[in-house]
């Protein structure tokens, strides 16, 4: 049950990682856009 126990913390840990990693892309496209948009 113990390396159950573990396996299910590393799926989550993956999906925690996962989950932040769009956030960051989001926020860089949105610096981006934000760029853009001072060119015009």
């Amino acid at each position: 049950s113990t390396r159950r126990s573990e396996k299910l913390t590393e799926a989550i840990n993956n999906v925690n990682n996962k989950n932040e990693k769009p956030k960051h892309n989001c926020e860089e496209e949105m610096n981006q856009q934000t760029d853009l948009q001072e060119d015009t």
